[in-house]
């Protein structure tokens, strides 16, 4: 999907860009383009943020707790 996106915005900017560069659709293109790029990365950073919560959920193993090597510290001092 992505792909395509990124065609279209690119052959889309250059033709108004070299043809029809006072436009107000070439001006609009334009400032919208970094946020529609931002839109589609933010939906699959969190699509595939969300699949391997699922997968790891289905497998049966979670995410490493980090504990705090301070209390690491104070339960070897209290033995």
């Amino acid at each position: 999907m992505q792909i395509p996106v990124l065609f279209a915005t690119i052959f889309g900017a250059l033709y108004f860009l070299l043809f029809e560069p006072d436009s107000p659709i070439a001006i609009t293109l334009i400032a919208l383009a970094p946020l529609g790029w931002l839109g589609l990365f933010t939906v699959r950073f969190f699509s595939e943020k969300k699949k391997m919560k699922l997968d790891a959920g289905e497998k049966g193993t979670r995410p490493k707790v980090f504990i705090d090597p301070d209390e690491l510290v104070r339960k070897k001092s209290e033995e």
